[in-house]
C-alpha cells in the first residue's frame, strides 16, 4: 500500500506491507515531521 501524506507544497509516501514501511520523503522541511507521524499512527 502507497499512503501520500501532504506536506504544505510538498508529499511524502509511506510504502507499506501492513506490518513494516518504509517513508519516501519528497522534501526536505522539517515542519513534514507531525504530518508524517500522524498518517504512521492510522
Amino acid at each position: 500500500m502507497v499512503r501520500q501524506v501532504r506536506c504544505g507544497m510538498v508529499n511524502c509516501y509511506i510504502v507499506s506491507d501492513g506490518a513494516a514501511g518504509i517513508l519516501v520523503d519528497t522534501g526536505r522541511r522539517e515542519e513534514s515531521l507531525p504530518a508524517v507521524l500522524k498518517a504512521c499512527a492510522l
